[in-house]
């Protein structure tokens, strides 16, 4: 087992290419990028609607089109339904660490998260504070780290993203978290994936789903 024993971190399983694996349990490569993308396409709309909120005045506010307002809720509503499909493809074991990890507001603030929004030049690479100070005092869906709408990092670039960037920027991150190099996988889906999907903490025998159900992992 080597470096990994007891380890909380993901791997790519011995066993089956296609899964991430630690000590403890195993996830799926596919679910787990299905996951990450719904969150983050969640998390952008979260962010829009944040930049908007803080670009508009409130006399604009207050002429904005009723039906502007209701299309933005919808587009939510359906971003947070594609997330909760992908979510409810989650195996029991997996489900019970993404939910406990999730009941902590700051959950996004992982060093694995943390690092890779300072490596792409997120909030967390200043001194601003804005992912931290993201985190709700309860649970809310579509909260974390800097994306290609996030207010501040256009603010500090001096100039918004068009379109087209924005798409290209989503269409990498989804393409490296898909990557098979010669070692057969991502690196980065190893990194994201060990800050959505591992424990906090190695879990107790009671707390294991398989344990619980008196199955076998």
């Amino acid at each position: 087992m080597g470096i990994f024993r007891h380890s909380r971190i993901l791997h790519q399983a011995s066993w089956n290419r296609d899964c991430l694996s630690n000590s403890f349990d195993s996830i799926h490569r596919d679910t787990a990028i299905d996951v990450i993308i719904a969150e983050h396409v969640l998390r952008e709309q979260v962010q829009r609607e944040e930049a908007r909120n803080i670009r508009t005045t409130a006399c604009e506010k207050s002429m904005a089109a009723e039906d502007q307002k209701t299309q933005s809720e919808n587009v939510k509503s359906t971003l947070e339904h594609a997330l909760y499909r992908a979510v409810s493809m989650l195996e029991p074991p997996n489900k019970l660490v993404y939910d406990a990890l999730r009941r902590d507001p700051k959950w996004f603030m992982r060093n694995p998260l943390v690092e890779d929004c300072i490596d792409s030049g997120g909030c967390c690479s200043r001194q601003c504070r804005c992912c931290a100070e993201r985190c709700p005092l309860g649970a809310h869906k579509g909260q974390g780290h800097c994306t290609s709408e996030c207010w501040c990092c256009a603010e500090f670039r001096g100039y918004e993203l068009s379109s087209q960037q924005k798409k290209d920027i989503r269409e990498s991150m989804e393409a490296r978290l898909r990557y098979r190099g010669h070692c057969d996988f991502s690196p980065y889906l190893l990194r994201m994936a060990s800050g959505f999907f591992s424990p906090s903490k190695p879990p107790k025998p009671k707390e294991n789903w398989w344990f619980r159900t008196g199955r076998q992992a």
